[in-house]
């Protein structure tokens, strides 16, 4: 009965990440496969994993039963949901229109890396043995908060690297930098902290 369940809620959360990428105006089958929009792809991919990861963090740890396993992956996997629309609206154009409409594949390189580093930050977050809600609300604000600061600097990163209208092949080294900062800042974190 269990193994259904935890099946179950990682296909939820798959589908959480789905569709919080399709709100956003990412379509795998439309912009990927059709139109041959490797940002987009990269997106995509990025959502998927960064959520999984939050749902498998969810999964480390004693507790229980399956409901504290559906509560903590809430917590991360809606943390990941907030911080990425939070991305969207504050970004000026927004992240999504950069990688759909001007088709800025690096955009998409960036916004997978990003994705990643949360999913490896939030998922580390909520890992752990099961002591109360209130436990693991904290746990999620203390263990969570470089998630934050990810956000701040990608937004602010974002902001920087539109203004300059930097392309080419100098943008696609400096997204893969940034991103390998996202991830070396989140695995750093969690190696460290954990």
């Amino acid at each position: 009965m269990y193994v259904y369940v935890y099946f179950s809620a990682g296909v939820l959360a798959f589908l959480a990440a789905i569709s919080c990428a399709g709100f956003l105006g990412f379509s795998f089958i439309d912009d990927a496969l059709q139109k041959g929009n490797w940002g987009s792809g990269f997106a995509l991919a990025g959502a998927t994993l960064g959520f999984m990861l939050c749902y498998a963090g969810s999964n480390i740890g004693q507790g229980p039963g399956p409901a504290v396993v559906l509560f903590c992956s809430l917590l991360s996997v809606g943390a990941l949901a907030i911080l990425w629309l939070l991305l969207e609206l504050f970004s000026s154009p927004s992240v999504s229109e950069n990688i759909t409409v001007e088709r800025e594949y690096w955009a998409g390189l960036r916004l997978f890396l990003w994705l990643l580093s949360l999913g490896i930050v939030l998922g580390s977050s909520v890992a752990g043995n099961w002591n109360s809600a209130a436990a693991a609300l904290m746990d999620l604000g203390r263990y969570g908060w470089p998630a934050i600061a990810l956000f701040v600097f990608a937004l602010v990163f974002e902001r920087i690297l539109v203004r300059k209208r930097v392309s080419g092949t100098k943008a696609l080294l400096v997204s893969l930098a940034v991103g390998v900062f996202y991830v070396g800042s989140a695995l750093a974190w969690v190696v460290g902290n954990r």
